[in-house]
């Protein structure tokens, strides 16, 4: 248990220095120059890398398996240490054993879903080993995009049981994930038009449109999933129409609009499976940072598209209310612990 708590500080400490950095390249000021170059290699592999392996060695009874994360999560250290060729080496054998860790699970699982997660490894695996050999910006972050894109359909699928998606709807969800694959750089266009359907096939089909009808906790999920597939529509309306689009709303609208709200919809079951440890989640709180960061959001797309870009302090704003959730959600934990530990163990 303790090592899971010092990989998710890692992970959440690797979340702070990303967005940091991330401000730093957006202008705001002028901390961690040195490192905001290498600002989307910490925001997937030092802080989303680091928390997606730990979420599946946990299932793991071999306890020596739990230490793996630190992989990826010590490449946060090295780009501190301006050693970033050290950090990103650490990032490419972090993709390498979350590879082996997602066919481990293959072996007992043989099905789309834990084909899927395959995938997804190796999609990381090889964006990080393009940045290290290459440098190539693009390519390594469509593929990284593709890691989180695959994991993210893998999970949707994975709890398409409880509301029995048929086989053939599953398979044209499969089809648009491979053309999204094969035109991944050979055409913007199609690679666009792949994105866009596949958000249309999640808004349609995924049970967050059933979620959203139900009580909490499950309203809250389904709205921010929801939220999630309409940041993936935008982002394939950004690659289809180029010239309404900037560099940062089409990166950020995948990044912000789609990963984060999915990460939103999972952290209040992410971090209690990880830590073994009920959570009472504060919905007031919880709905007002994710409106807040919607509206922020959209303020930062409207205004890159309307100016070019986008109006002073919005990347702060983003940053802060991002890492406003995860207090929330962080300080809900702690209360239900420190909770539990005065009622003594009779109760």
């Amino acid at each position: 248990m303790f090592i899971r708590r010092i990989i998710i500080l890692i992970s959440l400490f690797s979340l702070v220095v990303g967005l940091t950095a991330g401000i730093t390249r957006a202008g705001e000021f002028n901390l961690l120059f040195y490192i905001n170059q290498y600002h989307f290699l910490i925001m997937i592999g030092s802080f989303l890398g680091t928390l997606i392996t730990l979420e599946r060695v946990v299932t793991i009874e071999n306890k020596v398996f739990h230490y793996l994360p630190l992989l990826n999560g010590s490449s946060l250290i090295f780009f501190l240490l301006n050693e970033p060729e050290i950090a990103n080496l650490m990032l490419v054998l972090g993709g390498l054993i979350l590879t082996l860790i997602f066919l481990y699970f293959l072996f007992s699982h043989n099905d789309l879903v834990h084909w899927l997660f395959l995938l997804s490894g190796i999609a990381y695996t090889l964006g990080m080993l393009v940045f290290y050999l290459d440098k190539d910006l693009f390519l390594s972050v469509r593929l990284l995009e593709m890691f989180l894109l695959i994991t993210i359909i893998a999970e949707r699928l994975e709890l398409s049981k409880f509301i029995g998606i048929s086989n053939f709807k599953k398979y044209i969800l499969l089809l648009f994930l491979i053309l999204s694959g094969f035109f991944l750089k050979i055409n913007e266009i199609a690679y666009g038009v792949s994105i866009i359907l596949i958000a249309l096939w999640l808004m349609q089909n995924d049970i967050a449109r059933i979620n959203i009808k139900k009580s909490e906790p499950f309203r809250f999920r389904g709205i921010a999933l929801m939220f999630g597939y309409f940041g993936l529509l935008i982002n394939g309306l950004t690659i289809v129409l180029p010239k309404y689009s900037t560099y940062d709303l089409q990166i950020h609208s995948f990044f912000l609009g789609f990963v984060m709200n999915m990460i939103f919809a999972h952290i209040s079951i992410i971090l209690p499976a990880v830590l073994k440890v009920k959570i009472k989640e504060n919905y007031f709180l919880n709905y007002t940072v994710l409106i807040t960061f919607q509206i922020v959001l959209i303020l930062r797309f409207l205004s890159t598209i309307l100016f070019g870009s986008s109006f002073p302090h919005l990347a702060l704003v983003n940053a802060i209310v991002l890492l406003l959730f995860f207090i929330v959600n962080l300080f809900s934990i702690l209360s239900e612990k420190i909770h539990k530990s005065l009622q003594g163990p009779n109760v």
